[in-house]
């Protein structure tokens, strides 16, 4: 309708029984295209709040569908402190692929690391101790592999 009302102000030279001048038709127009500049960014904005809105929404659905921790557990692993500079650990929770360093809880004098084990697993875990040293620690419960490396194991 604003559209509509430029129109007429732009070819028309009375509005009823006003005339217009120029100075006083640009105004109108001016305040005219501001208001309409204004209900277009307003409406942009609540666009945008909306697709913000439902972008959390789907990250929330997501993160419940795939990274639900029902189906897992956190285990902390233990190794005793015995003067080590470091300790990580390895093993089949990451298959393998690369050493979490463990961290030294001074209190209790361990070094400690966090894992996640999906229930109804079997881990195997090894701790690397100053970088050369692959043992599986006082755990009483191992396993030998097939090449008779001796392993630590978790099962949940």
């Amino acid at each position: 309708m604003s559209k509509r009302i430029i129109e007429i102000i732009k070819n028309e030279e009375k509005l009823g029984e006003i005339r217009l001048t120029d100075s006083i038709t640009d105004k109108i127009i001016s305040k005219i295209e501001g208001i309409e500049s204004y209900k277009k960014l307003v409406l942009l904005n609540l666009y945008k709040r909306i697709a913000i809105a439902a972008s959390f929404v789907l990250l929330v659905i997501f993160g419940i569908v795939f990274f639900k921790g029902e189906g897992s557990h956190k285990v902390v692993i233990t190794y005793p402190y015995n003067g080590e500079e470091s300790v990580e650990l390895v093993g089949s929770f990451n298959n393998w692929e690369s050493k979490i360093p463990m961290q030294l809880d001074e209190e209790r004098k361990v070094w400690k690391a966090e894992i996640v084990i999906k229930k109804k697993s079997i881990v195997e875990y090894q701790f690397v101790v100053d970088s050369i040293i692959y043992t599986t620690g006082d755990t009483i419960y191992k396993i030998k592999d097939k090449n008779g490396i001796e392993k630590a194991i978790i099962s949940i």
